[in-house]
């Protein structure tokens, strides 16, 4: 396959995919927010990133160029493109539903930014319920393991090492820009919230979601400053590695397996149970 990138292939590439019976599309659902003294499309290309290495991996296809979701807290800043989770739902589920129509019956979301959850998993079951196709979503934050015993972003470095392989993944690293004279702390900075924090704390603690008001720009902070080409290149290898090692650590040819062992189980539900089948 000359590119695994849907927006990169030519329509007879498309259509020779899904003659050969493959049917599956890793959607990457990022936003464009400040970020540090990252770029602004960072978490877009975190999840374009895992997108393409999971495509890769199951010699599938992945969608990319949506960056324009609901963002959070982070519209505070002048620099974050802010849409709600409302927007972000219906541009999505006309964007599955094409998909859906095109002939892709596996469908996984991949968002590279933790609101977009939110749209994901609202617009996963009534989608199932409307074409009884399950999107399924993989979130970057919960498939990423540090190779080297760490939790899932047991610190800051590692998730930004990990955004900076996202950009080697998907041939953007000269994107990342070099400041040999950066002398600044580029660390997360939070000011102290008590009112916020508190009242996040105990919606969380009830399994709730807290919609979060920053206060200060520097509360979705830090990145990673590079003062030349070789550092910078390090580091995006590191996280490229990184991001295969998650990726390889997953059953995704399973997964496909499941997914399509579960929709023709549906299809007899549906059969079984006709006001299932009529549901809007």
């Amino acid at each position: 396959m000359r590119t695994h990138i849907y927006n990169k292939m030519t329509a007879g590439e498309i259509s020779s995919y899904l003659a050969s019976g493959r049917d599956a599309i890793f959607v990457a659902v990022g936003v464009t927010e400040i970020h540090g003294e990252m770029p602004v499309n960072v978490e877009t290309i975190r999840a374009e990133g895992f997108a393409l290495a999971m495509a890769q991996k199951c010699g599938a296809l992945a969608l990319t160029n949506l960056p324009y979701f609901y963002p959070g807290g982070t519209v505070i800043g002048d620099p974050t493109v802010h849409t709600t989770i409302r927007d972000g739902y219906h541009y999505l589920w006309k964007i599955l539903k094409s998909l859906v129509d095109q002939g892709f019956k596996k469908i996984f979301l991949i968002p590279g930014h933790g609101g977009i959850d939110l749209i994901c998993t609202a617009l996963i079951r009534d989608f199932f319920e409307a074409f009884h196709i399950h999107p399924v979503m993989i979130s970057t934050m919960a498939i990423f393991k540090h190779p080297n015993g760490k939790g899932a972003f047991g610190d800051l470095t590692s998730f930004e090492i990990t955004n900076c392989g996202a950009y080697r993944i998907m041939g953007m690293e000269e994107d990342l820009p070099i400041q040999p004279d950066f002398a600044g702390d580029t660390g997360e900075k939070i000011p102290d919230e008590p009112i916020m924090h508190a009242f996040a704390w105990k919606v969380r603690s009830l399994g709730g979601v807290a919609a979060l008001a920053y206060s200060d720009t520097r509360m979705h902070g830090g990145g990673l400053v590079f003062h030349s080409e070789a550092e910078r290149d390090e580091i995006c290898a590191k996280g490229e590695k990184w991001i295969r090692d998650s990726v390889d650590a997953i059953d995704l040819d399973g997964l496909l397996a499941a997914v399509g062992d579960y929709q023709a189980y549906v299809l007899r539900v549906c059969e079984k149970f006709p006001r299932f089948n009529k549901l809007p």
